[in-house]
C-alpha cells in the first residue's frame, strides 16, 4: 500500500498539471481562427451546457425506466412498549405486566404483466433521448452559423478600415504635393485648405471604421461570452481563392427534399413521431389487466413469552419457565406469505379512452409541427439559394465595376500629375473609387456568407 500511494499521487499531479498547462495555453491564445471560435462556442455556450445537462437527465431517466422492471424489496421493523394493564398477545389474557414487542420483516413485490406498459415506456425514453440529441445538434449548427456571421463581419470591417487607411495615404501624399505647389506659387492656398479638409474627413472615416471594427469584435466576444480582458484577434483567412473563384453554384432545387430530410431538426421530428406512437401504446396499456406478485417473511419478539416446561408434580401439565430468548422466538414466530394480485379494468369513467384519444391528437399535432418545420426549411433553403445566386451576380458586377473604376482613376491620376485635372475632379474620382471598393467588399463578404449558408444546409462543416 505504501508503494501504491506515491504512484497514485504522481498520476494525479501529472493530470492536474496537464490540465493547468492546457488551460493556460487556451487563455493566452491571442489569435483565433473561425474553427477556434466555433469550437469554443459549442463547448462553452451556456444554453448548450443546459441542454447537455438535460441529456444526462434523460439518460438517467432511461436507466431508471429499465431499473423499474426489477422487484421492490423493503424491510420494516417496529418496537412497541405497553405499560399498565394490557393484553398478553401470547396467552391472550389481561396482565398488569409491562410489555415490549418487536416485529420485523422483509417484503418484495414485482410486476409480472401490466399491458406491456413498461416496455413501451422504455422504448419511448430511448426515442426521446435520440430526439434530444438531435435538438442539441440543431442548436450547435445554428450557433456555428451565427459565429461565422460575426467572424465575417470582422473581416469585412478590417478590410473597410484598410481601404480607409489606403485612401488617407493617397490624400496625404496629394496634400504634400499641393503644399509644395502652393509654396512655389503655382497653386492658390485655397487648394491646400480644401485638401486639408479632405484629409480631416478621411481621418474621421478611419475613426468610424475603427469603431465599426471594435463593435464587430464586441459582437463576437458577446456571442462567445468572453470578456474584454480576455480579448483576442481573429486570423485573416486566405480569401484570394474566393476572389478568383468562378461564381457558380450547384442547382439545389432538385435536391431540396434530400437536404431537408438530413437536417437534424427534421430527424428529430421523425423521432418525435415515433415517441408519440409509443405514447398511444402506453395509454392503451390501461385496457389490459395487471398481474403482480408479492412475498413477505417476518418474525417478532415479546418479553411476555416464556418457555414452558413439564410440571413434575402434575404429569401432562406445563409450568412457566424462563423468558424465551430473541433467537428462540425468531424461529417460533417466523411467518411467510406470498400471493398474486390480478387487477382487471372494467370501467374507469372512460379515462383510458380519453387518454388514448388525446395521445392520438398529440401525434397529429407533431405531424403538423413536422410539416411546419419542413415548410420553414424549404423556404429558408430556397431563400438561401436565391440569395447566393443574387450575391454572386452582385459580386461579379462589383468586381467588374471596380476594375473599370481603377483604370479610370489611374487615367485621372496621370492627368492630375500633368496638371490637366483639377484637385476637385481628382478627389471626386478617388471618392468614387473608394465607394466602389467598399461596395465590392460588401458584395464579396455577402457572397461568402451566402455560399457558406448553402454549405451549412448541405451538411458541410463551416470553414474559411
Amino acid at each position: 500500500m505504501q508503494k501504491i500511494i506515491p504512484y497514485i499521487l504522481t498520476i494525479l499531479f501529472s493530470a492536474v498539471a496537464t490540465f493547468y498547462v492546457n488551460a493556460q495555453e487556451t487563455s493566452k491564445k491571442t489569435e483565433w481562427t473561425l474553427q477556434d471560435c466555433i469550437e469554443y462556442a459549442q463547448e462553452n455556450n451556456l444554453q448548450l451546457l443546459r441542454n447537455r445537462n438535460r441529456i444526462h437527465i434523460s439518460e438517467n431517466n432511461l436507466k431508471q425506466a429499465k431499473y423499474d422492471r426489477l422487484p421492490i424489496v423493503s424491510g420494516s421493523t417496529s418496537w412497541n412498549n405497553n405499560y399498565g394493564r394490557n393484553v398478553n398477545y401470547v396467552t391472550n389474557t389481561y396482565t398488569d405486566e409491562n410489555s415490549s414487542n418487536i416485529n420485523y420483516g422483509i417484503g418484495t413485490s414485482v410486476n409480472i404483466f401490466n399491458g406491456f406498459r413498461k416496455k413501451h415506456e422504455i422504448e419511448k425514453q430511448e426515442i426521446d433521448l435520440q430526439a434530444s440529441l438531435l435538438d442539441i445538434e440543431t442548436a450547435r449548427e445554428d450557433l456555428a452559423l451565427n459565429i461565422t456571421s460575426y467572424y465575417l463581419n470582422i473581416l469585412y470591417a478590417k478590410e473597410q478600415l484598410q481601404v480607409a487607411k489606403d485612401n488617407l495615404s493617397i490624400i496625404e501624399a496629394q496634400m504634400n504635393r499641393i503644399n509644395q505647389l502652393v509654396e512655389a506659387g503655382k497653386l492658390p492656398k485655397g487648394d491646400l485648405l480644401e485638401q486639408q479638409s479632405q484629409v480631416a474627413k478621411n481621418q474621421s472615416t478611419i475613426v468610424e471604421a475603427e469603431n465599426r471594427l471594435s463593435l464587430a469584435y464586441l459582437d463576437l466576444y458577446q456571442a462567445l461570452d468572453i470578456p474584454y480582458d480576455n480579448a483576442f484577434t481573429i486570423i485573416d483567412p486566405d480569401v484570394e481563392e474566393i476572389d478568383q473563384a468562378d461564381a457558380t453554384l450547384i442547382n439545389y432545387t432538385s435536391t431540396y427534399d434530400e437536404i431537408i430530410e438530413q437536417r437534424p431538426s427534421m430527424k428529430s421530428y421523425n423521432y418525435q413521431l415515433e415517441s408519440a406512437e409509443k405514447s398511444i401504446d402506453i395509454a392503451k396499456s390501461n385496457y389490459y389487466p395487471t398481474l403482480g406478485l408479492s412475498a413477505n417473511i417476518g418474525s417478532g419478539y415479546s418479553n411476555l413469552r416464556y418457555n414452558y416446561v413439564p410440571d413434575p408434580s402434575n404429569p401432562g401439565q406445563f409450568i412457566q419457565g424462563d423468558k424465551m430468548s430473541f433467537a428462540d422466538q425468531y424461529d417460533l414466530n417466523l411467518s411467510k406469505s406470498w400471493g398474486l394480485n390480478l387487477n382487471i379494468p372494467i370501467f374507469n369513467k372512460f379515462q383510458t379512452r380519453t387518454a388514448v384519444r388525446n395521445t392520438k391528437l398529440q401525434m397529429e399535432d407533431v405531424k403538423i409541427q413536422q410539416e411546419i418545420e419542413y415548410n420553414r426549411l424549404y423556404k429558408e433553403l430556397q431563400q438561401a439559394y436565391t440569395n447566393a445566386v443574387l450575391a454572386i451576380k452582385k459580386y461579379e458586377a462589383q468586381r467588374m465595376s471596380l476594375a473599370s473604376l481603377e483604370e479610370t482613376f489611374r487615367y485621372v491620376e496621370e492627368k492630375y500629375q500633368l496638371g490637366k485635372v483639377s484637385n476637385f475632379d481628382y478627389n471626386e474620382s478617388l471618392h468614387t473609387l473608394t465607394t466602389a471598393k467598399s461596395d465590392m467588399l460588401q458584395a464579396k463578404y455577402e457572397y461568402i456568407f451566402r455560399t457558406k449558408i448553402l454549405e451549412f444546409y448541405s451538411g458541410e462543416p463551416l470553414k474559411l
